[in-house]
């Protein structure tokens, strides 16, 4: 979610909350929709960050790294032992 489409969601709802002078009511009212959009949109950048971490963080991401270590040594030593048949 875009922080630019919060912030006009928040300002439209503000819009609607607003009348000719702001009372006391209103003035609560408008700061709960700021106070609430902006939880909404850090709760989804937070959200999005743990699972970008958490695919990071994947143990089968090592096993996979592992893997391909292996791979590349057994690589190495098959072209070394075919070299020196030449």
């Amino acid at each position: 979610m875009k922080l630019k489409t919060v912030a006009k969601g928040a300002a439209t709802d503000i819009n609607k909350a607003l009348s000719a002078s702001l009372s006391q009511e209103e003035l609560e009212r408008v700061t709960g929709i700021i106070a609430e959009a902006m939880e909404k949109a850090v709760n989804k950048v937070s959200d999005r960050n743990i699972e970008l971490c958490i695919g990071h963080l994947n143990p089968n991401t090592d096993l996979a790294h592992q893997i391909q270590q292996d791979i590349k040594r057994k690589q190495d030593t098959i072209i070394t032992n075919l070299s020196s048949l030449r």
